[in-house]
């Protein structure tokens, strides 16, 4: 029977997925997945050959044989056990590190069996980097930041040209979620808020730091006490910059709510990646799913879905003149974590990269100044309001990372008479003064969520049902000219 390879398959039948490293088609399972994630970021990230990578590698422990997930061999070695450079041990995403029989324990046990072994990767639930040391003859495995790139000793600490776009972002972005979860023991909206706060701090770092990053942790600053102070002392200088620089997302009071060794855990996690580099695309459903678990709560929010919302503005958009586009002025008035608004933003940023394409010659250049462009027109013409201020702190999280717009956001009740919001809000959000509105009404369900203040509903056709319609069966709408004055309130 032919081998299932690449050269043999031209398509991928139902149950299978196809093996990065080596090509052949394997059993299509949660645990496959993750193996399959962190094969590809130890090459496309970590820079180690295909050639020098094995999974289900068979290694003898004691007296059974075991197979390791993913083993890697010092370059052009034999694959046999004596050669095994590092082992990595993957997961499905809810096995914890202390798990009987799928945890950090088995790793350890088979950095103990390959005695040259000096690095071990254990992904689930987290991500744990762990380096085997000798003291006093033994080899001891010890928690480190991470594992080194290909043909170095040690991780160095990461310039910005050395960041990588993440396309895994979503998978490290629910690990450091269940991190402080876990571990800080705070609740899930409280652990997501200190996420948030460190990815600003990531960003900010990505934007303005020159030479070797702050937002980064050492193997030392990792696993020691003396170093996780030290990471604190860094992170919290960045973290008072971000909040000088975003007054109107941050109180003065805010801080970084997380024990040192969980901070260091987190610092790890994201530091080699770059988030302005990596796609908007990416970005996006990353920063959704993470959202939607945790800031649709008591109020009853739904989250327009991405790909809705960009067909939304795709048809909107369509009806103008691509020459209009970018003088257009949207509004969401219930814009919840902005995904109408940056659906907008990345049919502008596409808009003006094409035409920043035919001024520049290098791609890098054209780039750039599409940012500028970008970061201007939306800071001038995108705009959101949402009741919810955890909410409007998301979509304000949202919009930094994808090119801005995010002083435009503003918490207030968008149902309420204009002349009832703040006088900011007014200034700002001028009636008459919008071009396209997209929004996803802010009209929840079940007890206590509907509404029924009668000063708001006043305002609205959709309150009204006529005479003689039993209310279970009207769907909204405003009654016929000929019954308005026989109408009365549902």
């Amino acid at each position: 029977m032919a081998d299932e390879t690449t050269s043999q398959v031209g398509f991928i039948p139902a149950g299978k997925i196809r093996c990065y490293i080596t090509g052949e088609l394997r059993k299509d399972t949660p645990e496959e997945h993750v193996r399959q994630r962190i094969a590809r970021s130890l090459v496309e990230e970590y820079g180690y050959p295909k050639e020098d990578i094995e999974l289900n590698f068979v290694v003898q422990v004691g007296r059974a044989k075991k197979r390791v997930d993913i083993a890697v061999f010092g370059h052009g070695r034999p694959h046999t056990q004596e050669n095994i450079f590092l082992i990595g041990e993957t997961k499905r995403e809810e096995i914890k590190p202390s798990d009987r029989d799928n945890g950090i324990a088995q790793l350890k046990s088979y950095l103990a069996a390959c005695f040259n072994a000096k690095w071990g990767l254990w992904v689930g639930s987290e991500l744990q980097a762990y380096e085997v040391t000798v003291e006093a003859g033994e080899r001891k495995p010890v928690e480190v930041a991470g594992i080194p790139p290909y043909g170095k000793t040690q991780p160095p600490r990461i310039t910005f040209q050395q960041l990588l776009p993440a396309e895994g972002l979503r998978d490290v972005f629910k690990r450091c979620h269940n991190y402080i979860y876990a571990n800080q023991g705070k609740p899930k909206e409280q652990a997501f808020h200190d996420l948030l706060k460190l990815i600003f701090c990531k960003v900010h770092d990505e934007q303005h730091t020159e030479g070797e990053m702050r937002f980064d942790v050492s193997n030392e600053e990792r696993r020691s006490a003396l170093g996780q102070r030290r990471l604190r002392q860094r992170i919290d200088e960045l973290f008072g910059e971000v909040k000088d620089r975003y007054p109107y997302i941050f109180a003065t009071h805010d801080r970084i709510e997380l024990d040192d060794r969980v901070l260091a855990y987190i610092v790890s996690e994201l530091c080699r990646y770059s988030l302005l580099q990596t796609s908007t695309d990416v970005k996006g459903e990353a920063y959704q799913e993470i959202v939607r678990e945790n800031l649709r709560g008591a109020r009853g929010e739904f989250f327009t879905p991405p790909n809705v919302c960009q067909m939304a503005v795709e048809m909107v958009l369509a009806t103008y003149q691509k020459d209009k586009w970018l003088s257009l002025k949207v509004l969401d008035p219930a814009c919840g974590t902005g995904g109408f608004l940056r659906a907008t933003m990345n049919l502008w940023r596409e808009h003006i990269i094409a035409h920043e394409k035919r001024k520049w010659k290098l791609e890098h250049e054209a780039r750039a100044k599409a940012a500028e462009r970008l970061k201007e027109l939306c800071d001038r013409n995108l705009f959101g309001i949402d009741i919810n201020p955890e909410l409007v702190r998301a979509a304000q999280m949202n919009l930094v990372m994808h090119g801005d717009g995010s002083t435009n956001v503003f918490q207030a009740n968008s149902l309420l008479p204009p002349g009832e919001w703040r006088d900011d809000v007014q200034k700002s959000v001028r009636l008459n003064s919008f071009d396209v509105v997209f929004t996803n009404p802010p009209f929840g369900a079940g007890p206590g969520l509907a509404v029924d203040d009668q000063h708001i509903l006043a305002q609205y056709d959709l309150r009204y049902r006529p005479v003689g319609v039993r209310k279970e069966k009207f769907r909204g709408g405003r009654p016929p000219r000929s019954d308005r004055a026989s109408r009365r309130a549902s």
